[in-house]
C-alpha cells in the first residue's frame, strides 16, 4: 500500500531513486520502492539539506553495473568540488560518504532481492 510522501527533500530523494530505477529498466524495483514508502522517517534538519541535494545530484549521474555503482563516491566528490570550485568541510565529506554507504548497501540489497 502506497502512503503519501508529502513535500520534502526526502520525497525528492525517493522520487529520484524511483526515476533512476525506471531509467535503468528496473521497473519492479521502482514499483517496490513506491509501495514501501513510509513517511515515519523524519526529514533531515534544514541546515543539512544541502548535503541531500548534493548527494542526489551526484547519485543521479552515477552509472550502475551488477547492482552497484561503477565509480566511487570519492571520485564523484572530487569531480563535483572541481566543477563547482568549492571545498567540502570535513563533516560534509563524512556525511556524504555515510549516505553513499547506506545508499549502496540498499541498492545491493534490492539487487539481490530481485535476483532471488
Amino acid at each position: 500500500m502506497q502512503q503519501s510522501l508529502g513535500s520534502s527533500t526526502r520525497e525528492a530523494h525517493i522520487r529520484h531513486a524511483i526515476e533512476s530505477f525506471r531509467r535503468q529498466g528496473q521497473h519492479a524495483k521502482a514499483d517496490e520502492l513506491e509501495d514501501s514508502v513510509t513517511p515515519a522517517v523524519p526529514d533531515p534538519p534544514p541546515e543539512t539539506e544541502h548535503i541531500w541535494e548534493i548527494f542526489l545530484e551526484i547519485t543521479s549521474s552515477r552509472r550502475f553495473s551488477d547492482g552497484g555503482p561503477t565509480t566511487s563516491i570519492s571520485q564523484e566528490l572530487d569531480l563535483w568540488q572541481s566543477l563547482y570550485s568549492i571545498q567540502f568541510l570535513p563533516w560534509e565529506l563524512r556525511a556524504l560518504r555515510m549516505l553513499d554507504g547506506i545508499w549502496c548497501s540498499w541498492i545491493l540489497k534490492q539487487s539481490s532481492k530481485s535476483k532471488s
